[in-house]
């Protein structure tokens, strides 16, 4: 019983000695880290550019929210005033697509209130998102308007 309690002693006395000689390690070695970066210039610093393949982030951009999220995409059903429609739920908006257009085309003729999803070399607008569903639908390839489905109403 006796070494059972004399044993943490030992250890907890050790365990300063060992942190201080850990810690006396670390900072030789972070000496020696700023040596040999200062004797050779070529060495990437900490402040070097994003490495092949990975994009550089994007400024923080602030952005100020009038209305609430999905106020014209035709989620939100209110009992008094409702705001005024979006382009895109103007049914005759949509006969006037034409494949091969281009993105900016399309949000001219239809507006921005869409839900982006990417995935490869194509875009998915989804108009009218609400949940895991949506009223239109628009695809782009490439960068071109390949398909889309209008809103049935």
């Amino acid at each position: 019983m006796l070494v059972a309690t004399a044993l943490p002693l030992l250890v907890s006395a050790q365990a300063p000695r060992d942190c201080r000689a850990l810690q006396a390690e670390v900072a030789a070695l972070k000496a020696r880290i700023k040596v040999l970066e200062a004797a050779n210039p070529a060495l990437p610093s900490k402040q070097s550019a994003p490495l092949p393949g990975t994009a550089a982030k994007p400024a923080a951009k602030r952005v100020v929210v009038i209305e609430e999220p999905y106020s014209r995409s035709g989620c939100r059903r209110s009992l008094f005033d409702e705001p005024t429609p979006a382009k895109w739920q103007d049914a005759d908006l949509w006969l006037d697509l034409e494949k091969g257009q281009l993105p900016t085309q399309v949000e001219a003729l239809l507006g921005p209130e869409h839900f982006d999803e990417r995935g490869g070399n194509n875009v998915i607008w989804h108009y009218g998102k609400c949940g895991a569903s949506s009223i239109g639908q628009v695809l782009f390839t490439k960068g071109r308007l390949v398909d889309w489905r209008k809103p049935e109403r």
